[in-house]
């Protein structure tokens, strides 16, 4: 580059960028489906990890921590209207908890 030639700067955001619109979070956190599955999940993962015995708590004691705290997150997401955090939630429970029920 010399010393005499222009500079080029960018004048406008690249054609469609505006044309985006409103940016939301997704429709399906307020279907009613949606939400019916997603406390349907967490019903019962929360009864699986009662009846876990107590055997199986104690080989699987990590994994049984971890799925309660992911339980008590969802709850938390729940009460927020965070169906899909409470969901993404209550599925990561889930695995854990079919590992250990295998």
């Amino acid at each position: 580059m010399t010393a005499n030639q222009p500079i080029e700067t960018a004048s406008a955001a690249p054609s469609g960028i505006a044309d985006l619109g409103e940016l939301t979070t997704g429709g399906e956190s307020n279907n009613g489906q949606f939400r019916h599955q997603t406390e349907d999940l967490l019903r019962t993962q929360n009864r699986r990890l009662a009846s876990l015995s107590s055997y199986a708590i104690a080989m699987h004691t990590q994994q049984v921590e971890q799925a309660r705290l992911f339980l008590k997150q969802a709850a938390d997401a729940w009460k927020k209207q965070d169906m899909e955090g409470a969901r993404t939630l209550g599925t990561k429970a889930k695995v854990i908890l079919d590992e250990i029920l295998g």
